[in-house]
Parts: structure tokens; sequence; C-alpha cells
């Protein structure tokens, strides 16, 4: 095996600050769910591939908008929704009607 092997990549640790176990989490480009609480060294497990069940909100940014299966899904830090103009974060894996937040399964975006 090569010596600068460092991970398969599938788990990264992160420096992100004051995240729980199971948020949704998003630095830069790299989007991915925790696995840990941030540690004393401000160190968070987070997992890059898989699906998670996660709360979505049914919302564009600005007005209702339903999620279908297969809808990419977007991240603006707090709430995952439709809004393209966030951070891409996954595929929806079932609905939600329009306006409704609701915990679904989501696919994590590959980059």
């Amino acid at each position: 095996m090569a010596t600068n092997y460092v991970q398969a990549g599938d788990v990264l640790d992160l420096a992100i600050e004051d995240v729980k176990s199971g948020n949704p989490v998003a630095q830069g480009d790299i989007v991915g769910v925790a696995l840990t609480d941030t540690n004393e060294s401000g160190i968070v497990e987070v997992a890059t591939k898989g699906v998670f069940k996660l709360s979505v909100k049914a919302s564009d940014g600005t007005n209702n908008s339903a999620i279908a299966v297969g809808d990419y899904l977007y991240f603006d830090g707090t709430t995952i929704n439709k809004n393209s103009s966030k951070t891409k974060f996954g595929l929806a894996l079932e609905p939600v009607k329009a306006g409704q937040t609701a915990i679904i399964k989501v696919k994590l975006a590959a980059k």
C-alpha cells in the first residue's frame, strides 16, 4: 500500500464547531452527516456517503415547493430544502408535501 495513503474518505475528520451527532453539516463543498459531536479539539467525524433520515423542509427558500423522490436538496447551514442557491446536499428518497417539514431518507450528494 502507498505510504502516503490517509483514509478511504467515506468518513472525514473536519474542524467544525458546536456540531451534534446526526446533524447535517457542510464545509465548503464537503457535505455530510456528523457521526460524533464536536470533540474538545474542535474535530467532528463526518460521513460523506450514505443514506440518512434527516429533517427536510418542502420550500425553495422563498415559496413552498413540494419535494419528490429524486429531487436535489440543498443545505443553508441550518435547513435542508430545495433552495438551489445554497450548497448541494443530496437526493430526496421520499416525498414531502409543499410547505411541510418531514424526516425523510436523504442520499448524500457525491462530489
